[in-house]
């Protein structure tokens, strides 16, 4: 009886769903296997929220090497520098994310409103589990050298990286799913010892003696099939969390993730495992978790005011309107095969928060107020951390180090495979270490490091703002391109900062070396608000004709004429909409940044004219490429169009230089005109050096 009582909670919930089978099969092992995984089993101590519960599965993971790995990065990159208490880890904002997402999970089931539930015990612990790992696939340094610099795929679109993580994963689980077997196995032997039960007869007696005899075919089971079993349970938690994930990732992306779901879905004995979370769930279960106000965001705000030492927090009150619903009442989202046919009808589901009152229809202003104003703190977070001006010059000092590491024209090929690997497997600390020391980097890279780990931070020099950027058509490179598609290409980047170290020694600054002029240009700034994304839910009542589910840019969109309730809403909407795009857009600029000695040995006139040389260089530089049709080509009237668009002033020794550009571009239009025969030929002139330009027909 002793040996009964002690399985008797744990299988009291399977064995009253199987109670009519007669012996194990492998659907009911599974569920065996998936209720030991999902067992409570540790309490961390977190400094934001408390304590917070983790299951078997969950520990495990935690306790791998790949996620052990997120101790060593940094959750903010180069803020630590700034603010001496940015130290906290990816490894804390992931368990940090996990209770946020379990919070939330609380809300929509306690939600006495009709909406959909996630109250299946396998689909809420899938979504904590997503919550754990959604940061697995950051490298070193993160959003630094991912979203800032544009070196590597952000996150889940690294695709190297997502193939490594999967079998870690698995191979985690399935060591943990495994013992589930082996430790209710020892755990009954050991009793069985304290009882004198001699070694040699303890397999008779479980025979004998244990009266359940689902509990006796499982201690007697077959290492065989435990390690199918094991291997099953493993698999399914996997391509589960695969197939939500690719709800968050890119189009390409997708595809990728998809295929792996389903490598990861064949069974050893080459059969499907088919998918237990709910096809219409998955997308809310993403928006859970990430994107718009989800919980990573909660966590990070909280986190980094906290680490900051920045007053501040938000009211979570509209937590407690967390629904999930479909995305259109009427409209089902249809899928289509690749000849175009369609082959399932899903209807797709959402994380939306209520504003209104069902039966009335009144509008809960706290409600809509306390995510306006979540958003506002989002905006000051930016502002005074992401967007703080040092913050900004050591995020390029280190983005450049990597670059002109992977642009090097000796070794640019050796070191892009070296540090692929090295950004995944190690730390910021240990990747810093890594420039600083390895043979294989380049000097310019060796020297930008040790400037970054001395603190000693290149001095910024301001380039563009985004509205400038975005509201004058010369800055259209050519169809397509912009100058910010240029500038935050890492090769086209790299070649441009090293001009401009070659040209300013040309023009009198001759202390620049390669490395020591930088560019940094931030993310577009449509990336920055990506939380107006949020849906939000109005219920069908006297004052609306319909349900609506929007996001709030769509909200903010709705004109004059529509329905009564939502005119008001839209109004308030749209006011804060175009105080964070305004907010935002001030926030977002590029520098050219100048190493601080040869920056600090300058006198006040000398970094003046350095300045207005770094500038117009640039200016000129990103001009697009000058097509000329065959009946403007002369030497007068190249010259003559070449000189209307390049910058009228520039300082020093460029000045003296208009008579040998003039020569030079008279020489090489009469060295090729005889190479133009045909009518519709032209000459194209591209920037190469030192204000040169090169032609060809």
């Amino acid at each position: 009886m002793r040996i009964r009582f002690i399985f008797q909670s744990f299988f009291h919930t399977i064995m009253a769903e199987e109670s009519s089978r007669k012996f194990l099969d492998d659907n009911f092992l599974v569920n065996y296997v998936l209720r030991y995984l999902f067992q409570e089993d540790k309490t961390i101590r977190d400094p934001i929220h408390g304590d917070v519960i983790l299951n078997r599965a969950e520990v495990s993971v935690i306790n791998s090497p790949i996620f052990l790995r997120l101790r060593k990065i940094r959750c903010l990159g180069p803020a630590y520098l700034v603010f001496p208490g940015a130290e906290h880890s990816r490894f804390q904002h992931s368990i940090g994310t996990l209770y946020i997402a379990d919070k939330i999970l609380d809300s929509i089931n306690k939600n006495p409103y009709p909406c959909i539930r996630i109250d299946d015990f396998y689909c809420r612990m899938i979504i904590r589990l997503l919550a754990l790992v959604h940061d697995l696939p950051n490298i070193a340094f993160s959003h630094t050298l991912e979203k800032e610099g544009n070196l590597y795929e952000p996150q889940w679109e690294f695709k190297e990286f997502v193939t490594r993580i999967v079998d870690n994963l698995i191979e985690c689980l399935y060591e943990r799913a495994l013992r589930s077997f082996n430790e209710e196995d020892e755990r009954i032997r050991r009793i069985l010892r304290d009882l004198n039960i001699d070694e040699k007869e303890i397999d008779e007696y479980i025979k004998e003696n244990i009266i359940d005899e689902y509990i006796k075919e499982i201690q007697l089971l077959k290492e065989e099939r435990k390690e199918r079993v094991a291997k099953y349970a493993s698999r399914l938690i996997v391509s589960d969390l695969l197939r939500i994930i690719s709800k968050t990732v890119s189009n390409k992306m997708k595809e990728v993730i998809l295929k792996e779901a389903e490598r990861v879905a064949k069974d050893i004995r080459g059969q499907d495992i088919k998918r237990r979370f709910p096809k219409k769930l998955m997308r809310a279960a993403a928006m859970i978790v990430m994107n718009t106000i989800c919980s990573d965001l909660l966590d990070y705000i909280k986190r980094d005011l906290y680490f900051c030492g920045i007053e501040g927090d938000y009211d979570d009150f509209f937590l407690r309107y967390a629904v999930i619903v479909p995305l259109n009442q009427n409209k089902e989202v249809v899928r289509l095969n690749k000849r175009g046919k369609p082959t399932e009808k899903v209807e797709e589901c959402v994380l939306a928060y209520r504003i209104t009152k069902p039966i009335t229809g009144e509008v809960k202003t706290k409600v809509l107020s306390s995510i306006l104003n979540l958003l506002d703190l989002r905006c000051d977070l930016a502002e005074i951390v992401h967007f703080h001006p040092a913050k900004l010059s050591l995020s390029a000092m280190i983005i450049e180090a990597v670059n002109f590491a992977l642009q090097d024209k000796e070794k640019g090929g050796i070191m892009k495979g070296i540090l692929k690997e090295k950004v995944m497997n190690m730390g910021d600390s240990e990747l810093l270490y890594f420039l600083l020391n390895d043979k294989e980097v380049p000097e310019p890279s060796k020297r930008i490091a040790s400037y970054y780990e001395k603190r000693k931070i290149y001095k910024r020099i301001p380039l563009f703002e985004w509205n400038e950027l975005m509201g004058s058509p010369s800055y259209e490179y050519k169809e397509g391109k912009t100058v910010l598609n240029i500038l935050r290409n890492p090769k086209h980047r790299y070649n441009i900062e090293v001009r401009l170290s070659n040209w300013s020694q040309h023009y009198g600054f001759d202390k620049f070396r390669e490395g020591d002029i930088l560019i940094y240009v931030p993310p577009h700034a449509k990336r920055l608000y990506k939380e107006l994304e949020t849906y939000i839910y109005i219920d069908k009542s006297p004052l609306v004709d319909r349900p609506y589910c929007i996001t709030l840019l769509e909200l903010a969109g709705v004109e004059r004429g529509g329905e009564r309730l939502l005119e008001p809403i839209s109004k308030a909407v749209r006011i804060r909409k175009e105080e964070l795009l305004h907010r935002y857009g001030l926030l977002w600029k590029s520098y050219v940044l100048v190493n601080p000695d040869i920056f600090l040995s300058l006198d006040s006139k000398e970094r003046g004219e350095l300045e207005k040389l770094l500038k117009a260089l640039l200016r000129n530089l990103l001009l697009p490429p000058i097509i000329l049709k065959r009946r403007d080509i002369s030497p007068d009237a190249t010259l003559k169009h070449l000189k209307s668009l390049l910058t009228p002033e520039l300082p020093g020794k460029l000045a003296n230089d208009t008579e040998e550009f003039e020569k030079n571009v008279k020489a090489k239009v009469s060295e090729l005109s005889h190479k133009i025969e045909s009518k519709d030929s032209t000459l194209v002139w591209n920037w190469v050096d030192r204000g040169e330009m090169k032609l060809s027909v």
